[in-house]
């Protein structure tokens, strides 16, 4: 089963119709959804488990998502 990363910071997942309807989707077609709220839990999850996909929001506090995936990509 192919996995896939979500990361959308605490309490903003449910208010974000794109990504909770994308995560639906993915989950409804029988990939593994698995979602992280914090940059740091996030990319321990996909360090320690790559997914097929990262699904991430851009809007994020401390860390947007262009930075954490250039910080993924540079490990």
């Amino acid at each position: 089963m192919k996995r896939i990363a979500v990361f959308a910071p605490m309490g903003t997942l449910d208010h974000q119709t794109g990504i909770l309807n994308a995560v639906n989707s993915f989950a409804a077609a029988g990939y593994e959804v698995s979602p992280a709220a914090y940059w740091i839990s996030a990319g321990y999850q996909v360090l320690k488990h790559p997914p097929y996909l990262i699904l991430t929001d851009i809007n994020i506090p401390h860390m947007d998502g262009f930075v954490f995936i250039a910080a993924l990509l540079s490990v």
